[in-house]
C-alpha cells in the first residue's frame, strides 16, 4: 500500500502526492530487500491531490520495474474512472 501514514498526532494522513509515493515506494523496497513488488496500490484517495496526478506515477512506478502492477482501494466509481483513464 501507499498513500497513507500516520502523522505525529497518531492522525491518520492520505497523502497522494507523486514524490510521497515515490519516497514510500523506495521505503518500502529497501525495507523488503527487493527491486519490485507485485502489486502496489494507493490506499485511498488524497482529497488535496488530483486523482490522474496520483495515478500518472503510481504508472511511472511500474513502468520503472518497480511494480509489477497497480490498483486502488477506497475509491468512488469516478475517482476509479479517473484513475482508469490515465493508466
Amino acid at each position: 500500500k501507499c498513500g497513507i501514514h500516520w502523522d505525529a498526532d497518531l492522525k491518520q494522513v492520505h497523502d497522494g502526492r507523486p514524490e510521497r509515493l515515490r519516497r514510500e515506494v523506495d521505503e518500502s523496497l529497501q525495507r523488503l530487500n527487493t527491486d519490485r513488488v507485485e502489486l502496489l496500490y494507493l490506499h485511498a484517495p488524497d482529497p488535496k491531490t488530483p486523482v490522474e496526478e496520483s495515478a500518472g506515477e503510481l504508472l511511472r512506478i511500474m513502468q520503472s520495474g518497480k511494480a509489477r502492477s497497480i490498483g486502488v482501494s477506497n475509491f468512488t466509481l469516478q475517482q476509479l474512472q479517473a484513475f482508469h483513464a490515465v493508466c
